[in-house]
């Protein structure tokens, strides 16, 4: 990595520049969410919707099923579970996929009332992390600290 660093001369990219291993070269890119907004994503939303998972690609994680099924249950109590693009086959009630980034659309509804994020290390939570009005919660980190307290 300190090959890469010392080659680098700009990182372009969405996150805020600390939370970048380039931090002394990144330069934060602005991006349109409005412009990719989808109204027909927006329709389908339940009314009122302000809680959302935004659910990592079950299939990649290599997680003991305990921690799937905690992943799931908690996705379960918020109004949206938003799968990833990747995934399927993740079966619950309030399971959307979407054709529109979730930034585009949490943003879009953060912007009428507060909104929360749970997610698992998703760069959905990086991103959203400076949105007005936005909370964002990374249910790995109580996850995987109740699984290390468990042993």
């Amino acid at each position: 990595m300190a090959n890469a660093h010392r080659r680098t001369e700009v990182h372009y990219t969405a996150f805020d520049s600390e939370l970048n291993i380039f931090s002394d070269k990144a330069r934060q890119i602005e991006i349109d969410w409005a412009a990719l907004l989808s109204q027909e994503v927006l329709n389908q939303l339940p009314d009122g919707s302000s809680s959302f998972f935004v659910l990592p690609c079950m299939r990649d994680l290599k997680l003991s099923d305990e921690m799937r099924t905690s992943i799931l249950d908690e996705a379960a109590k918020c109004d949206v579970a938003i799968r990833h693009p990747r995934e399927q086959d993740v079966d619950l009630p309030n399971a959307m996929t979407l054709n529109s980034p979730a930034e585009a659309i949490i943003g879009h509804l953060a912007e009428k009332e507060p909104v929360t994020i749970r997610h698992f290390r998703s760069t959905v939570g990086k991103t959203m992390s400076n949105f007005r009005n936005v909370t964002v919660i990374d249910f790995a980190d109580a996850l995987l600290m109740k699984d290390s307290d468990s042993h």
